[in-house]
């Protein structure tokens, strides 16, 4: 019953909304994992056919300026493309040049997220959405560049956006009712008026698997406990036991086990390299 209802989200996500805007979707209803296991499940041809159309449109498609994608406030159009990208060369796709150039800017991205620079917005759950990606592109190519950006991105957040107390990361690193527009980011993309510093426990699942991928490279006691954290927030939240984690929206229950399933597998397996 589980794979006939996500064969059947799959199949109304591909028809009813990739296929007719001709891939064309916006970065948010991008993440194209689904319709990639619905094809290598069925054989349905036409899920093979959607995901190539997402990795060659919008911030995918070569034409697209090189420069809209320098600011991390694309990092989720970077992040979801490299995905889809990623996604149709398994499926057999010629890979493309576009792909490295994608993983450049996700490496660049939290360079920027843990410079420290004046108004520079670091929103938890995007770096989580990078990091995501950047550890799918370690796992098909094993680029030693990946681990040491996770480390450093990892390390910034659990300084500056975790709160132990609610056991969750803040939404945004700062207020951005208080980050003025223009400057840095073009009116349109800039974060200001977005949110604020909140804990969003929601989120945890988002960011904890990419602890848990740092335990089961190096074998780090903290990486472990850290992910432990993030899992524990999720699930029982407040000292006062009241649930943290908010699943009644499908949005939020998507947020929290889109990645759940590495997290525990990262976290259960034994490590790559011991360090205890």
């Amino acid at each position: 019953k589980w794979a006939q209802a996500a064969a059947a989200l799959a199949v109304a996500y591909r028809d009813k909304y990739v296929m007719p805007h001709k891939g064309n979707v916006q970065a948010w209803y991008l993440p194209p994992d689904d319709i990639a296991e619905h094809f290598e499940r069925t054989g349905d041809v036409k899920s093979k056919e959607a995901i190539l159309l997402l990795s060659q449109t919008m911030w995918a498609a070569d034409s697209q300026p090189k420069e809209w994608s320098e600011t991390t406030a694309r990092s989720r159009e970077v992040a979801h493309s490299l995905r889809a990208l990623m996604r149709a060369e398994e499926l057999g796709a010629t890979p493309r040049e576009k792909t490295k150039f994608l993983v450049m800017r996700a490496l660049g991205h939290i360079d920027q997220w843990c410079s420290d620079q004046p108004d520079q917005v670091v929103p938890s759950f995007m770096t989580g959405l990078t990091m995501e990606a950047l550890i799918q592109w370690h796992e098909k190519t094993q680029d030693p560049r990946v681990l040491p950006a996770i480390r450093k991105m990892t390390d910034w957040l659990w300084e500056h956006n975790w709160v132990p107390e609610a056991k969750a990361f803040k939404y945004y690193s700062v207020d951005t009712t208080s980050v003025s527009k223009g400057g840095k980011f073009p009116d349109e993309h800039s974060y200001a008026n977005q949110g604020g510093p909140k804990p969003v426990p929601d989120l945890n699942m988002f960011i904890g698997p990419a602890f848990a991928w740092l335990y089961h490279q190096e074998g780090k006691a903290q990486d472990r406990e850290r992910a432990d954290q993030c899992l524990a927030g999720a699930i029982d939240g407040k000292p006062d036991g009241i649930l943290a984690a908010w699943l009644d929206g499908p949005k939020q229950f998507n947020q929290v086990y889109t990645w759940s399933f590495d997290f525990m597998k990262w976290r259960l397996t034994k490590p790559q390299v011991t360090n205890e």
